[in-house]
């Protein structure tokens, strides 16, 4: 079979098989690219599927009580939950593709590709004790053991395993990198001075800091800094433009449920991450959600806890040299093409430009709830 890296959401899928020189035409798609996988001359993706494949156990052969409900066939976890594929393949192309590049693993046991199948360990409490980063508990569990019981220390909390996460989700920006912050303000603006971090005695908790902390809350686009913002008709707002001091890395929680799957060959990694996509994509969840009137402080508690966690990691880097999150970055569901940082040292962004803007118009849309 022959398919092309367009076939794929993974990027190291994608950047194995863009590295190879093949000029043909992808079955998938149909088109002529330069860099086609052959699963009649290349092996490059065979010990990365069949590693991912040997995660899953037949489900009429496992030896733990599972709920068929909670049964899936390889072609639909690798699709849908995974999101190895493209949405342009349809299951029975992520099917047949996975079959042609494990054809030996397909020949032995068919029935981990044609059946439905389990991955054991999500079932097994022993297991998640160990390898889950919220263990046998809850989102809802964890919350409260912070709000209720001990605010800055957790047994629930896997901070090991979440270390391998941060790391395995970096994102980098070069210094002069532009991002912007917004306040609403009269139709004189705020100066430069006035558009950075409130002074200690004013800094208010946030979703990344707690009160009394300084933290520089930042968006990529002016787009996004406005419906953050959340300004009225005919308000006025301040935007200043930031630019990045210096290069740094930060902790990518946007992304931190999307980590490539073959990005750490190891097989536990394969399946403890498959155990714990439910609770990064909650931990993604949780840092983007919208701030309701109703909310209060003690609500940013378990993404502030996430958040100091970061703070702390540090690790050796390729000169030897001590490298550390400089800050965490998050979706905005406020706006659908933009996203937020949060820096936790303020004095690696400059205020370098400021500009005023009135809204002139909203646009609501509401679900019906009851």
């Amino acid at each position: 079979m022959k398919f092309c890296s367009n076939c794929f959401n993974d990027t190291e899928i994608k950047n194995i098989i863009n590295s190879i020189n093949n000029t043909d035409v992808c079955d998938i798609h149909n088109v002529k690219s330069e860099h086609i996988y052959d699963t009649d001359k290349h092996d490059n993706l065979v010990p990365y599927f069949e590693a991912l494949v040997d995660v899953y156990t037949v489900a009429s052969e496992s030896q733990i009580e599972i709920d068929k409900a909670k049964y899936v066939r390889l072609k639909y976890d690798l699709l849908y939950n995974w999101k190895i594929f493209n949405d342009v393949c349809k299951p029975e192309n992520v099917h047949n593709i996975v079959k042609s590049i494990c054809k030996e693993k397909y020949e032995e046991s068919p029935s981990l590709f044609d059946n439905d199948i389990v991955i054991e360990e999500l079932f097994d409490l022993e297991y998640k004790k160990e390898y889950s980063l919220l263990k046998t508990y809850s989102w809802d569990d964890f919350k409260t053991s912070l709000i209720k019981n001990n605010r800055y220390h957790t047994n629930i909390f896997n901070k090991k395993l979440f270390e391998q996460y941060c790391w395995a989700a970096p994102k980098f920006y070069s210094a002069g990198t532009k991002f912007y912050r917004g306040r609403i303000s009269d139709k004189n603006g705020y100066s430069l001075e006035d558009m950075g971090c409130p002074p200690l005695k004013n800094s208010k908790a946030g979703r990344v800091n707690a009160e009394g902390v300084e933290c520089l809350y930042l968006a990529n686009n002016i787009e996004t800094t406005i419906n953050e913002v959340r300004a009225g008709v005919a308000d006025y707002i301040t935007i200043a433009t930031f630019e990045l001091q210096k290069d740094i890395i930060i902790a990518d929680l946007k992304n931190i449920n999307k980590i490539s799957p073959f990005s750490i060959p190891d097989s536990n990694f394969l399946v403890n991450y498959a155990i714990n996509k439910v609770h990064l994509s909650k931990i993604n969840e949780e840092m983007s959600k919208v701030v309701r009137l109703s909310d209060t402080k003690l609500d940013y508690i378990p993404t502030q806890y996430i958040c100091d966690f970061i703070k702390t990691l540090e690790r050796e880097g390729s000169t030897n040299e001590v490298v550390r999150f400089a800050g965490v970055e998050y979706d905005s569901t406020l706006s659908s093409n933009g996203y937020n940082i949060a820096i936790f040292d303020p004095t690696l962004f400059k205020a370098t430009n400021i500009e005023i803007r009135q809204i002139n118009s909203l646009k609501y849309e509401s679900t019906k709830i009851m």
